[in-house]
Order: structure tokens, then sequence, then C-alpha cells
């Protein structure tokens, strides 16, 4: 039967009727769990692929639901900027159209908890990986899912090339004299961008000819308000004269402490972030970062989730979208 099959056969061995089986297939939320399950493994059973048909993108509707990333602290929302995420996702998208849902990720996230609340055709992940068990439940249920600026094993994402970021960075300090001296910060709950981040830095410190040791020369808080007058002083203390910041909030409390204490940006201590946050509009004097382009990011994410959705292409595995240097007052 397997080629041939068609979804009388998935129904009769499941059961149930053909209307039943074709809501299945078009994963509807009206179809309960169990009778969902029975569906799909009488599919595997007999074979059955549906055809692909494409759809047309100008009279296409793309539900799609953005996942944010939870944070308790009011500090770090500020390192994007939600407006640039969803205009993003909606060029990306166009001419499709796009029914937009947002949620706030939190502990026990499910990514179905309405049955009637609608099909959903992908999911978003901003700035955060999802649990395995998400991963798989929506797989199960046939929506298509990326995630931004984060790497997971077998989910498609798009990300900011923060190695490369990162050595424009050590080529820029280079160029203002910079040679040793240098202290790298980062936090905890970021591990996978901290570690890029510093990778790359190493590697243009190394291109460059800055003394750098990733051993002795790297902290690691448990948030930025961990940062505190102490951390300041060794700094000062240890005669450290650039201050390489995971990202542009970070960054931010530091000027905020070395300034505190009368310590001259950049004149006495240099200081650099990563993203180009709505935080920096906020400081003086203005911070050198590298941009991370979250329309960009966005973007890309809808243009590939449109060719999955109605041109049935592959979603590649991992897409780089390279950040851009901007020099500021801190260097």
């Amino acid at each position: 039967m397997a080629g041939g099959a068609t979804i009388y056969d998935v129904a009769d061995l499941a059961g149930v009727s053909p209307a039943t089986v074709s809501r299945v297939l078009k994963r509807s939320c009206l179809i309960g769990e169990e009778a969902r399950g029975k569906v799909l493994r009488a599919a595997r059973k007999v074979g059955y692929a549906p055809k692909r048909v494409r759809r047309q993108r100008d009279r296409s509707i793309l539900n799609v639901k953005l996942i944010l990333p939870r944070h308790e602290s009011g500090l770090k929302r500020l390192f994007y900027d939600f407006s640039e995420l969803v205009d993003g996702l909606r060029e990306g998208l166009a001419p499709c159209e796009m029914n937009l849902m947002t949620e706030v990720a939190r502990r026990g996230f499910d990514p179905f908890p309405h049955k009637k609340g609608g099909d959903i055709d992908a999911f978003v992940f901003a700035f955060q990986r999802p649990a395995e068990r998400v991963v798989r439940e929506i797989r199960e249920r046939g929506a298509s899912l990326v995630v931004l600026n984060r790497a997971l094993r077998g989910v498609p994402h798009v990300s900011c090339d923060n190695r490369d970021g990162m050595r424009q960075l050590a080529r820029h300090l280079a160029e203002r004299g910079v040679r040793g001296g240098v202290l790298f910060l980062g936090y905890q709950g970021i591990e996978d961008v901290f570690a890029e981040r510093l990778a790359g830095f190493v590697e243009g410190a190394w291109e460059c000819e800055i003394r750098f040791d990733p051993d002795r020369q790297v902290i690691c808080f448990r948030s930025p308000e961990e940062v505190g007058r102490a951390e300041i002083e060794r700094v000062l203390r240890e005669k450290i004269t650039t201050i390489i910041c995971v990202n542009d909030v970070l960054a931010a409390v530091v000027l905020q402490k070395l300034q505190a204490l009368g310590v001259a940006v950049p004149g006495e201590v240099k200081i650099t972030g990563f993203d180009d946050s709505p935080v920096r509009s906020l400081l003086c004097p203005e911070l050198t970062t590298v941009s991370m382009p979250v329309a960009g990011l966005a973007r890309e994410a809808g243009k590939q989730l449109q060719a999955v959705l109605v041109d049935q292409e592959d979603f590649p595995a991992s897409v780089l979208l390279g950040g851009r240097l901007l020099p500021g007052g801190t260097t």
C-alpha cells in the first residue's frame, strides 16, 4: 500500500472518518490528542505521504507565535527593540500576511495551551533555546520553528556572527593603541553567546597582537546587577585599561560604576559592548559596540519560514548575519 495510500486508508486503519484524518493532517486544534495520535500512527503504518501543495504568497495568511525571553531584571529587557523584531518578521514574510501572537516563555511553557486557540503555522523563539520537550511537541503537531541568535542542535536558527563582531572590536582597539591590560566580562544565562563572543575576541586579540589570557582575564557574573564597587576597584588596582563587555547591558552597568568612582572613560579605561541595544542611547559617552541586526535576524527568519510554509522548501540548519562595528566615545 506504501506510496499509493490515501486518507481513506488511514481513516480505515485508525477507525475515524476521512474528515478527521484531513483535520489532523492540517494540524487543526479541534482534534483531541488521542485521535491525533491514532491518525498519525496509522498514516505512518500505511506509508501515507501528503501531497505538497504550494500556497499562493499574496493570498496566504500565516499564524506565527513569537516567544519572547522572560527577564526578571528590567535592565535585561533593554538589550533589543521589540518593534524591530516584529517589523523584521512582517517584512520577511511579505507578501504573505501574518497573524502574530506573542508570549513570554515561562517554566513549563506549553506551545499549544488552548485546544480551540487556532492553528499555529510557525514558532519563532527570540534570544532563547526552547526545551527539547517543546521542540518535540511542535514538530509532532506539524508546525515549523526557528530560533533567533541561539543555537540548538537539530533546530534551524538565524544568528548574529558573534565571533566576527568581536574580531572587529579587537581590530578597532588595536588601532586605538590597545596592546594589553584587557578584561573580558560576561554573566550567566547567555552561555552560548558568551562563549562565541569570547572565542571571537581571543581570535581577534591574537591576530592584532593584543596580550590576552582567557584563563586569567575573564570574569563571569551571575547577572549584570552583580557588578559592584569591589569589582570596579579591582579593575583600578590591577591597572586594567580596557574592558570588553559581552553586551551593551553589562557595559552600561560598568560605565556607570566607573563614572561614580570618578574614572575617566576613555581616558583611563576604555569600554566596549555588543548588540547596539536601546540602552546605548542612554549612555554618555556613547558606547562603542557592534550591531546585532535584530530586524535582519527576524527578516531572515520570516523569509525562511515563508520558503518552508509557502514554497515547500527546506529551512537551512543555520544562517549567520554579520554585525557592524559602531565606534563610540568610550574608546
